[in-house]
């Protein structure tokens, strides 16, 4: 994880150690981002880092889609 990672740590403490978690750089930002947007919780946060069906999964295979990128 980079330096650089985190915005101004606008979010919690406990926010913070449930994103050190996450390995894949691109993800830890994604979820950095949403949650400070969103004013997601800790637990909404968690509820879509749980398994392999999240936001950020589910937006990536849908951008990885030609049909989709095509559009763009």
């Amino acid at each position: 994880m980079s330096e650089t990672s985190f915005r101004n740590f606008d979010l919690s403490w406990s926010h913070y150690l449930k994103l050190i978690q996450i390995d894949d750089e691109n993800q830890l930002k994604f979820y950095d981002i949403e949650s400070y947007n969103y004013n997601w919780s800790v637990r909404k946060l968690q509820h879509h880092d749980k398994d392999n069906q999240t936001i950020f999964k589910l937006i990536d295979k849908m951008l990885t889609n030609k049909k989709i990128k095509d559009f763009f």
